[in-house]
């Protein structure tokens, strides 16, 4: 049922990477997200050792499709930094 889709979904923390894992996290953020805030993408963030999160001007939820060329440059700079 949706009731019990929305408990699950909202039931627990995020999950995140065990400390130490060295698992490299890079999260991109629009300004003006309403769906997932920036204040709580930097929370999220600062919970992660070693993440870094990239702020997207001019951009709500779906900075993807709303700013590709900015969202590719971002995205393939992430990627080079893990070669």
């Amino acid at each position: 049922t949706v009731k019990r889709k929305v408990e699950l979904l909202f039931r627990d923390e995020p999950g995140l990477p065990p400390a130490g894992a060295a698992i490299p996290v890079e999260m991109i953020s629009g300004a003006w997200d309403l769906v997932a805030p920036l204040a709580g993408a930097r929370r999220l963030t600062s919970r992660i050792p070693g993440a870094k999160i990239h702020v997207m001007g001019y951009s709500g939820h779906a900075g993807a499709y709303t700013r590709p060329r900015d969202y590719l440059a971002i995205t393939i700079a992430a990627l080079k930094r893990l070669v």
